[in-house]
């Protein structure tokens, strides 16, 4: 029987019944989820009430083989293991490339990802070192 994932939570669920991935389950089995049309993909972020929330797009989601569908809630699970919303103001005119900054340092720590994510081999034709945090990849960013 072939699995259908159809909504985060299910997943989440899967993910805390297995021991590797048992600990990305429970950061995000924690936090309110929150079908949405103003993210195109997944993210997390603060809701209205200030509380750290998931939020995913039903279509992109769907879209999403169930491998891909792990892979993305590991990456959200890891803004939030390394406290992306809490060390960068994404409120300034810069958030894109904090953005960007956090995305390059988590996704090259995860397979399965979706093709197009952001990368740091070959950002706007730049090359990027590995393994820098988030913070170093920013200012790599701005510097240029």
């Amino acid at each position: 029987m072939e699995l259908k994932i159809q909504e985060p939570i299910e997943a989440i669920t899967l993910m805390q019944q297995n021991p590797a991935m048992h600990f990305f389950g429970n950061i995000l089995a924690n936090i309110p989820s929150f079908k949405v049309n103003f993210v195109k993909t997944m993210a997390v972020g603060f809701n209205k009430n200030g509380t750290l929330s998931l939020f995913w797009n039903e279509t992109y989601f769907l879209k999403l083989t169930e491998p891909q569908k792990f892979a993305v809630l590991v990456h959200e699970s890891l803004h939030i293991f390394y406290r992306h919303l809490d060390r960068f103001d994404f409120s300034k005119d810069d958030f894109k490339i904090k953005n960007i900054a956090c995305d390059m340092a988590i996704n090259q720590l995860i397979d399965n990802l979706p093709e197009n994510t952001i990368d740091y081999r070959n950002y706007k034709g730049k090359y990027l070192p590995a393994n820098l945090s988030a913070d170093e990849y920013y200012f790599l960013l701005i510097r240029d």
